[in-house]
């Protein structure tokens, strides 16, 4: 009974000892009970108390904590977008795990990048920064350069015609007009035929169509050029240079080079003396010179003189002057008849296939007076080919003392004047005299 009083007590002081070590900073103190088994229960509530108290001393470690942004980065697809485009920024907070990882995202300049209908769009050319900017002030951000593109480019023309060994220059526009980059490249498919230069100069190398294309930014277009070979000379010339009023006539070209591919061309005159009546084609209509031209489209011509006649008003006037020479020399004028002329117009026909004052059939020329009833006792004849007006076949036979001597014979009394023409525009004449 005593010595279970004795282990009673020794356990209620050893739980009393170990109670009190509890609050205290050293090391406890370690009292060994003799008895194994409690002395184990002892050490298992020491290490026990041990840790806790290790817990309530140490310090609260970083992972215990929450995590702030350290660090934002803003991404975009291309730094360089479209006036219009839309920008599409991803935001990355660092560390991955922060605890806050909200931000807001804010342009430098709404001018130039600007939210509206829920994305970040391009508004206006210039440069800007999208920023990102979290709770706690750390901020990132990405910089957007704003351009304006080509949306079309405007040529003059879809095809250019330019004559071989020439040059012309292009200048297409580029819409719209405030375009950052209106920088063109040109490009020829056939470089044989036609070439151009950085600045749109195109030289045309050979005969053919080449097409042209212009590049600026994403647009294209294209052109047609068309190389011909010029004219450099053209020749004009009718069946003859005299023609009769009422008569039809024909005019004839000869273009150099034979090849040239530029044949349009235009006829012009200069009075109306003739009127054109189809390709090639002309109406003698009055008396007079007219000259016909025809013009190449890079202004080379070629001209023709046309003198159109009246054969009645030439023989009018060769009767005019001939009396006009008379009166200088003190003479009367002479006077016609329908017999007379009649008989000179015979003459004329006659001298064109046989130049002679004897008949194609062997007879004398004063035989032609007596058949048209002409009646004299003094005639004369005078003859003239090849002389274009009647001044210049009246100044011929003056010049003429055998010629002459008819004109002004004080016997004559009467003449008659035939002119004709032949079938090559040679003029014939002839002067008939009685007393």
């Amino acid at each position: 009974m005593k010595q279970s009083m004795i282990k009673i007590m020794a356990s209620i002081l050893s739980v009393i000892i170990v109670a009190g070590m509890i609050g205290c900073q050293d090391s406890p103190l370690r009292v060994l009970h003799p008895d194994a088994e409690a002395n184990s229960r002892l050490q298992a509530t020491e290490n026990i108390l041990s840790e806790e108290s290790d817990k309530q001393h140490l310090p609260i470690l970083a992972e215990d904590r929450p995590l702030e942004v350290e660090s934002i980065m803003v991404m975009l697809d291309a730094v360089r977008v479209a006036r219009g485009a839309h920008v599409t920024p991803e935001v990355i907070i660092l560390p991955y795990d922060a605890a806050d990882k909200s931000f807001t995202l804010t342009s430098s300049d709404n001018n130039i990048i600007r939210r509206r209908s829920g994305h970040w769009s391009a508004v206006g050319e210039g440069t800007a920064q999208l920023i990102a900017t979290a709770p706690n002030g750390v901020t990132g951000f990405a910089t957007v350069i704003v351009y304006v593109a080509a949306e079309a480019i405007v040529v003059d023309a879809d095809e250019i015609i330019i004559h071989r060994g020439e040059h012309a220059v292009i200048a297409p526009q580029v819409l719209p007009e405030d375009t950052t980059d209106k920088v063109m490249r040109f490009f020829s498919a056939d470089e044989t035929i036609a070439e151009i230069s950085e600045d749109g100069t195109i030289y045309a190398v050979y005969e053919g169509s080449a097409l042209i294309s212009i590049y600026v930014g994403d647009i294209t277009e294209t052109m047609s050029v068309t190389v011909i070979e010029p004219v450099s000379a053209i020749n004009v010339s009718t069946d003859r240079r005299l023609y009769l009023v009422g008569e039809q006539g024909r005019f004839h070209l000869r273009i150099t080079p034979a090849g040239a591919s530029d044949a349009a061309l235009t006829v012009s005159v200069s009075g109306d003396e003739i009127v054109l009546t189809g390709e090639n084609a002309f109406s003698a209509e009055t008396p007079g010179d007219v000259t016909l031209t025809v013009t190449a489209a890079n202004g080379i011509s070629g001209s023709q003189l046309i003198s159109v006649i009246d054969l009645e008003a030439f023989a009018q006037e060769v009767f005019r002057l001939t009396n006009a020479e008379r009166e200088m020399a003190g003479l009367h004028q002479l006077t016609t008849s329908d017999p007379l002329t009649q008989t000179a117009l015979v003459r004329a026909e006659e001298i064109t296939e046989y130049f002679s004052h004897t008949r194609p059939d062997g007879r004398d020329c004063f035989t032609a007076f007596t058949e048209n009833g002409v009646e004299y006792l003094t005639a004369g004849e005078n003859l003239a080919a090849g002389h274009r007006t009647p001044y210049d076949v009246v100044y011929g036979w003056m010049r003429s003392p055998s010629h002459r001597e008819n004109i002004v014979n004080a016997a004559f009394n009467n003449m008659g004047i035939g002119v004709v023409m032949d079938e090559d525009g040679r003029l014939y004449w002839a002067q008939a005299f009685t007393d």
